[in-house]
């Protein structure tokens, strides 16, 4: 059967992808839970995986043409607001790979959740920074070739997005919001082949640095309840670094946020 040969070989060539998920600049709710106190998220958003090699086995690697494809992501986070117009927490990410953030709110208009009524005019501007780490080794020369060929790939990298939002409560429990982020990236690829001990393979390391910069506009509504927000919005994200090729993907951000 040709077709399960092929999807055999496409499972086998993913397996020795060098990438990481990278997440995308994002649109974010522009209230704030209004008062002191923690707030805890969960959502999927969109994001990209860059893929430093479509084979880290390869002897040498094909660096010269990595790829950034559009993803999704899973996070979860923790906030804090000292005051009404303020926050700042930590969230985690990753499905292929790891990463982390920091992520820094303001509130410059409006009233937050807790004190919002039908009419209230939030605004927002953000700035998040983070990181990302993905890793795959492998025992072959190649997709299909002998064992004995130990090599290991490692890419990492780090962001800063930076975005702006405003909405209208059009009920007690429904607000509008629109806006838009941008992001830049800076991410480091490594491959390295240990030497075969009796085929005379000196293996090596193999380095290749890239960067790029992404862009995003979208809508969205939220559902508000005292305790418990929900909220989804549509987003689009332009992302291009010097060495991909430029993409504009359509992706969902929603999620839900608990303000105890």
């Amino acid at each position: 059967m040709p077709w399960l040969a092929m999807a055999i070989a496409l499972t086998l060539s993913a397996c020795s992808q060098v990438q990481v998920t990278v997440p995308n600049p994002r649109l974010e709710v522009p209230e704030l839970r209004g008062d002191s106190g923690m707030a805890m998220t969960a959502g999927v958003s969109g994001a990209h995986v860059y893929s430093a090699t479509r084979d880290g086995s390869d002897r040498p690697p094909e660096m010269d043409e990595p790829s950034a494809l559009g993803a999704f992501d899973l996070s979860g986070g923790v906030h804090y607001s000292p005051g009404a117009p303020l926050q700042i927490g930590i969230e985690i990410n990753g499905i292929d790979g790891y990463g982390a953030s920091t992520i820094l709110k303001f509130q410059i208009a409006g009233d937050g959740t807790h004190g919002a009524d039908v009419g209230n005019l939030p605004a927002l501007i953000y700035l998040r920074a983070g990181g990302v780490y993905g890793h795959k080794d492998g025992d072959q020369n190649g997709t299909f070739g002998a064992g004995g060929y130990h090599w290991k790939g490692v890419v990492s990298g780090a962001y800063v997005h930076a975005g702006a939002s405003m909405g209208y409560r059009l009920a007690p429990h429904a607000l509008l919001y629109w806006g838009g982020a941008a992001g830049q990236y800076w991410i480091n690829s490594e491959i390295n082949q240990d030497p075969h001990p009796s085929t005379g393979d000196a293996g090596g390391t193999y380095k290749r640095g890239d960067s790029g910069r992404a862009y995003t506009g979208g809508i969205g509504a939220e559902f508000t309840w005292t305790r418990v927000q929900f909220f989804v919005s549509a987003e689009g994200t332009s992302y291009d670094y010097k060495h991909t090729k430029a993409k504009i993907d359509p992706f969902v951000h929603a999620g839900v946020i608990i303000t105890p």
